[in-house]
């Protein structure tokens, strides 16, 4: 499959900034997978999932929430209630739409970037790690970031970036998504994205 075109409509769809979090994203989840999985087989998939993530990050709300009741699309309470986090839905959504041939696993990995699910797959678990972990991000030092890249499994720093994410949400006094809170008690029971 050719990702240039796909790339290029990414571009034209956000500011430049979120265009290059989007290609780190990517390129992040690669290295990712050749450390902990050491294939470079999903890399095409990676790609993909990678750089059309955040596709609906730059919409409106509203815009978010009337695409996803217009098109039926299946929405938790937690994100109707706050629609910004509808992008990743969205944006599964659109891509699907586009390549109705792509590969579930890809849509599943756009669909809970943001909030994460036990059900991601292995393919999602890298692009959320990514997401929060690419270098372009501010909210890590590198030290911090080194720290994570030493967990021993992908599971491990799932849990690790789940944690974090957790942490901060209540630092600055919000709640996490039912679904992160799932996929926090089911990586700290040992489940597994294998």
């Amino acid at each position: 499959m050719d990702y240039i075109p796909i790339e290029r409509y990414v571009a034209s769809q956000v500011r430049y900034q979120r265009y290059l979090h989007s290609r780190a994203t990517a390129l992040q989840a690669k290295q990712l997978a050749a450390h902990y999985l050491h294939t470079d087989s999903l890399d095409h998939l990676i790609f993909l999932a990678g750089i059309w993530h955040d596709s609906s990050r730059e919409w409106p709300a509203s815009d978010l929430l009337a695409y996803a009741e217009k098109h039926h699309l299946e929405m938790l309470t937690f994100e109707a209630k706050r629609p910004m986090l509808l992008h990743g839905l969205v944006a599964a959504h659109q891509l699907r739409l586009l390549k109705p041939d792509v590969a579930p696993q890809v849509l599943l990995a756009i669909r809970w970037h943001t909030l994460g699910s036990p059900d991601m797959g292995m393919l999602g678990a890298l692009i959320y790690i990514a997401d929060y972990l690419e270098p372009l991000r501010k909210h890590l030092d590198d030290t911090q970031r080194r720290d994570l890249l030493r967990t021993s499994s992908v599971e491990q720093l799932c849990l690790a970036v789940v944690e974090q994410h957790r942490q901060h949400l209540a630092e600055t006094g919000r709640i996490s998504a039912p679904s992160t809170d799932l996929l926090a008690s089911y990586l700290s029971h040992g489940g597994s994205f294998t």
